[in-house]
């Protein structure tokens, strides 16, 4: 198995040399095995292991006692621990979301949160064969679309899952003849969460009727998973001419999509609306039915969303705004409106301490890294207005927005999409494109501004 895992790895270019790969372990034993084959692959390729362990607050002595056995294993392999322990029960009621979801909302914002204090991070997770299954499964149930049974991705940004090729039952015969021990859930079993009665429930059925059944939704997955990458590639093409995103909200002509095929209708629906919303977990199928519909409908018709979202049938085709209080529409927070960074919903923001060793930061289209004590004003998110520039070099060689869109031949139609993070008349960031370098991080920076646009392509 440490062959095909290393193959893997490999195949989806997860881990560099010089990268820090930040493990999250929970003791049980996928993330016990997850554990024992990075060291083992990093004695062939240089990076540094770290772990993170979270304590729930829901097991209490039992957590406890996991989190003493991760640490003892980490100690044993000379590998720097971290545990972070959280009231999740209260956490999901104040966020009035199930304890699942927030021990998993909290599992990555932990990690994210430690990934943020190393230049060239990875966060690995322990992510199997099975559990793949089962979350094609309960986003088949939820009615999830295309997106839900390609599953789960080997990589997300800068998480990692290196033992998705690999099975639950894999994973632990490698561990008995490793010898190693790992500690067992018994929260696992209870079968009052989703995922346990689908574990338990619904995918041994599955397997008595094929045994090979884990092995072909795995397959299934990745092929759906190629489908949706040449679709979403598609969709964005056809979104520069069908959306437009203004001070009223965002437009979707009808005209423009009438002629496409439902499918690529249907993805540019969607996105569209998770793009407006910053979140797509609670968008499914019925939603984007209902939008297609609504194309069909007389003017003045709506459809209610999730997010507080509303959207109106109008001449030019579907209008997306917010819903006040009321349930009226309200102007939106459209590119347009200059609003301050830290209020809007689709753009993430982190400060944080320069590492000690500085290094270049990963270069990404839709995540960039900025010296956070180099701005003067509040950011705030806006569209291009008349004397706007930025800097093109650290020598101070200004250049007016204008005329670099047109040098980069950006067509007049869309530079009014174009959304920007601003300092005043300085542009910080030409979301999608470059920054100003004067924001640029250099060894003498003290502080970092992590910016990410929640609109664009997670790996990108």
């Amino acid at each position: 198995m440490t062959e095909k895992i290393k193959a893997y790895v490999k195949k989806h270019h997860m881990i560099a040399e010089g990268d820090t790969v930040i493990a999250g372990v929970s003791g049980g034993a996928d993330s016990v095995c997850l554990l024992r084959l990075l060291l083992w692959m990093r004695e062939e390729t240089r990076f540094e292991v770290r772990v993170v362990h979270i304590e729930h607050g829901v097991r209490k002595d039992a957590g406890r006692e996991d989190a003493l056995f991760v640490e003892n294993l980490c100690a044993g392999y000379g590998v720097p621990f971290v545990c972070l322990s959280y009231d999740v029960p209260k956490i999901a009621t104040e966020r009035r979301i199930s304890v699942e979801e927030a021990g998993r909302q909290l599992r990555y914002e932990a990690f994210e949160a430690e990934a943020q204090k190393y230049a060239r991070a990875k966060i690995a997770v322990a992510h199997n064969k099975n559990d793949n299954a089962e979350t094609m499964l309960h986003n088949l149930a939820r009615g999830s679309g295309a997106a839900g049974i390609a599953g789960i991705a080997p990589v997300r940004g800068i998480v990692i899952r290196p033992l998705l090729c690999a099975d639950r039952a894999e994973i632990e015969a490698w561990l008995a003849k490793q010898g190693q021990d790992y500690r067992t859930d018994a929260t696992n079993f209870e079968t009052v969460y989703t995922r346990n009665v689908i574990r338990h429930r619904v995918l041994p059925v599955l397997q008595q009727i094929n045994p090979q059944a884990v092995d072909h939704m795995a397959k299934t997955a990745e092929i759906v998973r190629q489908m949706q990458e040449y679709m979403i590639f598609e969709e964005k093409k056809l979104e520069e001419k069908a959306v437009i995103c203004g001070q009223n909200g965002v437009q979707i002509l009808g005209e423009k999509i009438a002629v496409q095929p439902l499918v690529m209708k249907r993805l540019l629906l969607y996105e569209t609306v998770a793009a407006f919303a910053g979140s797509r977990r609670d968008l499914s199928s019925v939603h984007v039915e209902a939008l297609c519909g609504l194309l069909d409908m007389q003017v003045g018709r709506s459809v209610a969303l999730p997010y507080g979202l509303l959207a109106r049938r109008n001449y030019e085709g579907i209008l997306l705004q917010k819903k006040s209080g009321s349930g009226e529409a309200v102007h939106a927070q459209g590119p347009w409106e200059e609003v301050p960074l830290m209020e809007r919903a689709d753009f993430t923001c982190r400060v944080f301490d320069m590492p000690e060793i500085w290094k270049e930061f990963p270069k990404k289209k839709y995540t960039k890294w900025l010296d956070y004590d180099k701005i003067k004003d509040k950011l705030c998110v806006r569209g291009r207005r008349p004397g706007d520039f930025f800097y093109l070099n650290e020598g101070g060689h200004a250049k007016k927005l204008k005329q670099y869109f047109i040098d980069e031949k950006i067509p007049q139609e869309q530079r009014d999409k174009m959304i920007l993070i601003a300092d005043a008349s300085h542009i910080v960031w030409i979301v999608g494109y470059r920054i100003s370098a004067g924001y640029k991080i250099t060894e003498n920076t003290k502080r970092i501004l992590c910016v990410k646009y929640n609109g664009g392509r997670e790996d990108e």
